[in-house]
């Protein structure tokens, strides 16, 4: 391959030229998660608000004590 999107073995023979949009759009619905730091999360946003996407904001790590 070319280092993008992993297709699976027989994908391209099923769906052709349209196995790559395929592969990143059909099936279930899902949504990565990422640990940005604070002073990169404006740039991130940009870089995927770029795509039409929205990046959400959840949490935030905080140094604490080992368990």
């Amino acid at each position: 391959g070319s280092g993008g999107l992993p297709l699976a073995a027989g994908l391209a023979e099923l769906a052709g030229d349209g196995a790559a949009m395929l592969a990143a759009s059909g099936g279930e619905d899902y949504e990565l998660v990422a640990c940005i730091g604070a002073e990169q999360v404006g740039r991130a946003r940009a870089a995927v608000e770029r795509t039409g996407c929205a990046l959400t904001e959840i949490g935030e790590t905080a140094a604490g004590e080992e368990t």
